[in-house]
């Protein structure tokens, strides 16, 4: 797990561009405290930094270099299978100096060419320099785990594992349109966009190429979710009821034992639900040693969180198990949003960005790779809307039937109920997916809260429906609750949280590793029809059953719970005054052209619980610390 940088110049001197690329390495130390290194060639710069986890000797350090082609690779993240392609590679007749996995996309890309980079499976994003054919090639991992992002001018084309080596670039940051609206609906921005008009992300499974002499760049698949979807449903009824069971068990499985090889101390995030409690089983059966396991807890009684759970499994696995106390006081609170926003270059709505960010600076002086359970809910259908989506039939006779008012139902209750059925009361399933994303802005528009230019101006020239309808135009012909998942898989996954967990993780120098997301289980998931995800009253039908076989049934058949941070608790407590400063600042409101009383009376709704405001106010909060963190200052 590293960072990198590269830079190519048609205008700079070579001074220049030595200078450039080292303040560009220079910004991302925190994703490499182990290494740095460098490679220049005429207009060319790469820049990497090293976090040691496979081969910590000098052999594996970056920019590497094939000696025998002259092409040279930074790369960030882990290929799995590396110990087998390696061996194929040495059938082939290919020597190796070192044991890292590093060496292997560089051989892969000699023998067979792009075609062999496919072959790779894992977490990374690289870029190799091809010396015969002077042109940059850069490769995103299918799901979008490892970031990448690039600017193209016309007198440069720059990339990075983050945007704040870009930004370090441009003189003049403007927001884009479109990117803005996405965050004030969902928190983030989705597909390549970015806040920055000028900056991208590369997506998931795309490969990105530029030619030096032509400085022509193209973007295009290299892989896409449908390349891998089969049609099970036609065989499901032929094959034995535990065979989709199996076949994961034996998946989740061969992902856990080889995302476990490390060089350096390894660990599990285990919150005690069922996608941590399943890596957490199958480490168990496959670690040398007793594993060291961690979980988050709040010091606000009202806090979700599943510690009690946690420390169930933990006893019946019998891990070294800890807990982590995350203070809610005003100082610490205040301290870690504020280097968050430095953090993530760009304004991040998902509170769950703080837990993960305090436990891993908690732990980086002891451990360097730890295991979680993201992307088991996008795999296996896990959030509340994947019910929804299977009883929409249902839902959409309801709305005439619960309009009067009805005292049975409290008010909290009764408000959520009408924007769930408000959302999927919608014509376009495209737009059905957006809202129920963001059911607590079907009535409440976001946009609202801009003065009337502003407002017309966001109407007009964006739609925050745009990757939503995107994705069902893309998906079509596959079920609703298929469209969903593909959806989640597309979006939410790459977007938010492995965005999350690879920027919180990373400014600690810890690698986390999703054994989850792991290809051959990806594959199987695609592929599973839908009575095998889940039925109208249960979900994650398979990976219960699975649980079930190694822990008792009291965990394998728990209600999902979620990992919840209270800060609309917080937005009515300890950062009340703190975000309401921050918020009515004239500055603030006038640069993004903001109607004050339109954000006091949403501070008054949730501090009054007249309406459940706490994640726009938290939106807007990071929005202000964006502005201040990375449009006013200097890089």
């Amino acid at each position: 797990m590293c960072g990198f940088v590269g830079l190519v110049s048609h205008t700079q001197r070579e001074d220049q561009l030595i200078h450039k690329v080292k303040l560009m390495n220079d910004l991302l130390s925190h994703r490499g405290p182990d290494d740095e290194g460098y490679f220049f060639h005429k207009n060319i710069g790469l820049g990497h930094k090293r976090l040691s986890v496979i081969d910590t000797s000098k052999k594996a350090s970056q920019p590497m270099i094939d000696s025998s082609t002259g092409n040279v690779l930074i790369f960030n993240g882990e290929i799995y299978n590396f110990k087998d392609l390696r061996e194929s590679l040495k059938k082939n007749g290919e020597v190796f100096f070192s044991d890292s996995d590093s060496e292997i996309i560089l051989k892969q890309y000699k023998n067979y060419g792009i075609e062999g980079l496919k072959n790779c499976e894992g977490m990374f994003a690289f870029a190799i320099w091809d010396k015969s054919k002077d042109k940059i090639i850069i490769f995103r991992d299918r799901l979008g785990i490892k970031p990448l992002f690039y600017i193209k001018e016309k007198n440069f084309f720059a990339f990075s594992s983050e945007i704040k080596s870009l930004l370090a670039l441009i003189d003049k940051k403007e927001i884009n349109d479109q990117a803005f609206s996405e965050y004030i609906f969902y928190g983030n921005s989705y597909r390549d966009e970015t806040i920055y008009k000028n900056i991208k992300s590369l997506e998931p499974g795309k490969i990105l190429t530029f030619e030096n002499s032509s400085k022509k760049l193209s973007v295009k698949n290299w892989w896409k979710l449908e390349d891998w979807i089969e049609n099970y449903d036609e065989i499901s009824n032929n094959v034995d009821d535990h065979f989709f069971e199996k076949s994961l068990q034996i998946a989740i499985d061969k992902s856990v034992e080889r995302q476990l090889v490390s060089d350096v101390p390894l660990g599990l995030f285990l919150s005690g639900g069922l996608d941590s409690s399943t890596i957490a089983a199958s480490a168990n059966k496959f670690s040398k040693k007793k594993m060291k396991s961690f979980i988050a807890t709040f010091d606000y009684a009202k806090g979700v969180n599943e510690k009690e759970k946690s420390f169930l499994v933990a006893n019946e696995l019998d891990l070294n198990h800890e807990e982590i106390s995350i203070s809610g006081t005003q100082n610490s609170i205040i301290q870690s949003i504020e280097k968050l926003a430095y953090i993530h270059d760009e304004p991040f709505g998902d509170a769950a960005n703080l837990p993960l960010y305090l436990m891993t600076k908690k732990l980086k002086s002891s451990i360097k790779v730890i295991l979680q359970g993201d992307g088991g809910d996008e795999l296996f259908s896990g959030y509340k809307r994947n019910k929804i989506i299977a009883n929409l039939d249902i839902l959409r006779l309801i709305p005439g039937f619960i309009s009067l008012p009805n005292l049975m139902f409290k008010k909290i209750f009764f408000q959520r109920i009408n924007r769930i059925l408000n959302a999927v009361s919608s014509q376009n399933f495209g737009e059905i997916m957006a809202k129920l994303l963001t059911t607590e802005t079907i009535k409440d528009h976001p946009f609202n809260l801009f003065k009337e230019e502003k407002r017309e101006h966001l109407f007009k020239n964006t739609n925050p429906f745009k990757a939503y309808m995107y994705c069902n135009d893309r998906f079509k012909g596959f079920s609703e609750s298929k469209k969903m998942m593909l959806t989640d898989l597309t979006l939410q996954l790459p977007s938010q949280f492995l965005t999350k967990v690879d920027r919180s993780s990373m400014a600690n120098g810890i690698e986390v590793r999703v054994p989850l997301l792991d290809e051959n289980i990806l594959k199987l998931s695609l592929n599973l029809p839908d009575s095998k995800l889940f039925s109208r009253s249960n979900d994650k039908i398979l990976i219960r059953n699975i649980l079930e076989k190694r822990l008792s049934k009291n965990i394998s058949r728990q209600k999902k719970k979620g990992f919840g941070v209270p800060y609309e608790f917080w937005m009515r407590t300890s950062l009340y005054d703190y975000a309401n400063e921050r918020l009515s600042d004239k500055s603030f409101l006038e640069f993004f052209d903001l109607d004050r009383k339109k954000v006091e009376d949403i501070f008054f709704d949730h501090k009054n619980r007249i309406k459940e405001r706490g994640f726009m106010l938290w939106k807007l909060l990071q929005l202000s610390l964006w502005k201040e963190q990375h449009l006013e200052k200097q890089t």
